[in-house]
């Protein structure tokens, strides 16, 4: 007797399906500890199913996946945005929250040394890669030895760029938490657009300390930034370039030619000095 077509689809997991896991879990505002309890599985078995290339929940764990998150991962949609759109925001809210109650966030974060657009915009998933000294500074003042695993591996995986290094994002009108390093940086306006691309043979922090006196150098022109750190000279001319001449027209200060010192002369040219 065939019995072929009583036969069931074996489920192919993927990079897609896993991302719609976490988006999925992060709008019902679980860790992936809580799902792995839920689940009866150990939390690293949760991060790579999200992972999409490292094992997979079979058609059973799939069903039960699907009846605690209220969401069917298997027809093709994704899941609409939640509150929380990143584990660091997810972690963040709820120290925050439990805080709440004879706190201010603006307290918090004065508190924490940490600027509150910093706060608001890792809250609201603008930023995922903050410096590793904010990071560790809200763990200080949040009284936390160890984030979570899914928060330093999605952190980590935000902020990698190959062999290169990492590119870290910072409140671009924080003065005491500007970048030391040398290295290439971006600036975002309000909308998330980058706008200008800077690099430093010697300090972020130098040029931005240049930055600060322009016209353009507030908000909502910048609002975020990030940066890359590069100790090799040549590199850091190299990567700016490529940078610019990649994003175009959005890097509207660039294509503008603003002014730009000694050590932040542009790949294209003389710069222009501003007003004429």
């Amino acid at each position: 007797m065939d019995t072929t077509s009583n036969a069931v689809e074996p489920l192919t997991w993927t990079v897609d399906l896993g991302a719609a896991l976490k988006q999925a879990r992060l709008r019902k505002e679980w860790t992936q500890q809580k799902l792995a309890s839920e689940m009866n599985v150990a939390q690293p078995t949760i991060c790579n199913w999200e992972k999409g290339t490292v094992g997979s929940p079979d058609v059973s764990e799939v069903k039960r996946i699907e009846e605690l998150l209220g969401f069917k991962l298997t027809d093709g949609s994704s899941p609409a945005d939640g509150d929380v759109r990143t584990d660091l925001a997810l972690w963040l809210r709820s120290q925050i929250d439990e805080r709440r109650e004879t706190k201010t966030i603006a307290a918090m974060a004065a508190e924490a040394d940490v600027s509150q657009p910093t706060i608001y915009n890792i809250l609201n998933g603008s930023v995922t890669a903050p410096q590793r000294a904010t990071i560790e500074k809200l763990k200080k003042y949040f009284g936390a030895p160890e984030l979570p695993e899914e928060v330093k591996e999605e952190a980590d995986v935000a902020a990698r760029v190959g062999e290169l290094g990492e590119f870290r994002e910072f409140d671009p009108h924080d003065k005491d938490n500007w970048p030391t390093d040398p290295g290439v940086y971006v600036l975002y306006d309000t909308s998330g657009r980058p706008i200008y691309i800077g690099k430093s043979r010697n300090s972020v922090a130098g040029r931005l300390h240049d930055h600060q006196t322009r016209f353009w150098y507030k908000a909502p022109l910048v609002v975020r930034a990030a940066y890359i750190r590069v100790n090799d000279p040549k590199l850091v001319l190299d990567l700016e370039t490529v940078l610019i001449k990649v994003l175009g027209h959005q890097a509207v200060m660039n294509e503008r030619g603003v002014v730009r010192d000694e050590d932040g002369v542009g790949a294209f040219g003389n710069a222009i000095k501003e007003g004429q």
